[in-house]
């Protein structure tokens, strides 16, 4: 473990697979303000900074990705939290999707990801949160959810924004 959130240990792997999405995240980031740049040079990437949208300071790329990999990691322990606490469970069709999007992200990235020291079962664990995030959202905002609203007031909601227009020329 390498992560306690909330007093919950988040292993390794799982912070790693978030560490390489923020990469990623950041990498994309620097490329779109400089086409330029070149992405296999670690040491530029490294040098350049990125404005942390919470606080509007200019943070190291390093130190950003750090960051972000560690509120992912909040979030997945709050998700796992509050679908626990909530009582929900996942479909065997939700189990099912689960195993085959494991098995396609590890057909895909397979090699990049272990290399970054990802295994399976923390994929899955990851894929599985996503998953109990829909669920928690389901309990609350879906049809007949907590805070959800029936079908009716979706339509009254679209017929009342939306206008139909004629034009006469």
């Amino acid at each position: 473990n390498v992560l306690t959130v909330d007093g919950t240990d988040v292993n390794a792997g799982i912070y790693l697979y978030y560490a390489y999405s923020a990469y990623s995240e950041a990498v994309s980031y620097l490329t779109s303000k400089d086409s330029d740049l070149d992405k296999t040079d670690k040491k530029a990437l490294k040098a350049l900074t990125i404005k942390d949208p919470d606080t509007g300071e200019s943070v190291g790329t390093e130190k950003w990705i750090q960051n972000k990999a560690t509120e992912l990691c909040q979030q997945y322990v709050a998700i796992s939290k509050k679908f626990d606490e909530l009582n929900l469970e996942l479909s065997a069709e939700d189990q099912e999707s689960i195993k085959t999007y494991v098995a396609n992200y590890v057909g895909y990235y397979g090699t990049a990801i272990e290399k970054a020291g990802v295994s399976e079962d923390s994929i899955k664990a990851v894929i599985t949160s996503s998953f109990k995030n829909s669920e928690i959202f389901k309990y609350y905002y879906g049809v007949d959810g907590e805070k959800g609203i029936d079908e009716s007031e979706y339509y009254d909601f679209y017929k009342d924004n939306n206008a139909r227009v004629r034009i006469l020329t």
